[in-house]
């Protein structure tokens, strides 16, 4: 079993209750994607869209750089390392939606709330967040 299935028979209820519009996924920088063989972003969201019969889009949030590791970088580096990271290739296609981005593991939340601003910045309505994991004592 997947680790979006097993977010959405966690949170099966939450999930059904929120009424969002669309899913997109935390993305990879391009250069990243040449060395890796997934985003793990993208296979939760892909499994949360099967089960909540829920829109999937994974081309309307690109990372606009390539940012360091944010491993090993406190709170304010995270976040000074995300800024203008992100940026919302198709803008009408979020007007006044409610979004549910998907990440993996939420550390400080530096990369949601970076990703969550270009997409609100660019009329998203409201944006709620799904993580796999919770990292704790960074």
């Amino acid at each position: 079993m997947s680790l979006g299935n097993l977010l959405y028979y966690r949170h099966q209820e939450t999930l059904e209750n929120m009424n969002f519009d669309l899913i997109i996924p935390i993305p990879l920088h391009w250069t990243s994607r040449l060395y890796r063989s997934h985003n793990p972003s993208t296979l939760i969201g892909e499994a949360l869209s099967g089960r909540l019969q829920a829109p999937f889009d994974v081309n309307i949030l690109a990372k606009r750089k390539r940012t360091p590791a944010q491993l090993g970088l406190n709170s304010s580096e995270r976040r000074r390392n995300l800024r203008d990271a992100f940026r919302v290739r198709r803008a009408r296609r979020i007007q006044g939606q409610s979004i549910l981005l998907v990440d993996d593991v939420l550390t400080t939340g530096s990369t949601a709330n970076a990703a969550t601003q270009a997409l609100l910045e660019a009329g998203a309505r409201e944006i709620n967040v799904a993580v796999i994991a919770r990292a704790l004592g960074q």
